[in-house]
């Protein structure tokens, strides 16, 4: 993961951004770091926080693009519970268009105990698109830019 690629998935809140630059500003004037290693330390932040641990580079990439959309950190859609749906079912929508992954696999991944869920998620989202043009549009270009380079099996 390159430096832009962490800022990308860094929430979108502008507190924290200005907090991550204020304490990067300070630490760097204490000669504490460099600015080539405040780079590091936040690509390993975004990689530990950010990254699902499967390994899955769509799953990585929808995340960050719905967490983005949505305003949410990636593990706020991931997280167990009912808090976020339209986010997370957005999320299961994308992975099962841009991936081979089976529903029962997606339920893992997403935290849910019946595979039922993740149908009536994606449903929903495709009802959803037929009524939002802005969802339609943004799961098109996330579809598009993800499907010639990543469509991966399992």
């Amino acid at each position: 993961m390159t430096f832009k690629e962490a800022l990308e998935i860094m929430p979108r809140d502008d507190r924290f951004r200005a907090t991550v630059y204020a304490m990067n500003t300070l630490l760097q004037k204490k000669g504490i770091y460099t600015p080539h290693e405040f780079e590091h330390h936040i690509v390993e932040w975004a990689t530990t926080r950010y990254r699902p641990n499967n390994g899955n580079d769509v799953l990585a990439k929808v995340l960050a693009a719905v967490s983005w959309e949505f305003n949410l950190a990636p593990e706020d859609i991931i997280a167990p519970g009912n808090r976020n749906a339209q986010a997370r079912q957005a999320a299961m929508y994308l992975m099962r268009t841009l991936t081979k992954h089976s529903l029962p696999q997606l339920a893992a991944i997403f935290h849910k105990t019946n595979h039922t869920t993740v149908l009536y998620g994606i449903d929903a989202v495709e009802q959803r698109r037929r009524e939002n043009s802005r969802l339609n549009l943004f799961l098109e270009d996330i579809i598009t830019q993800l499907t010639p380079k990543e469509k991966i099996a399992r």
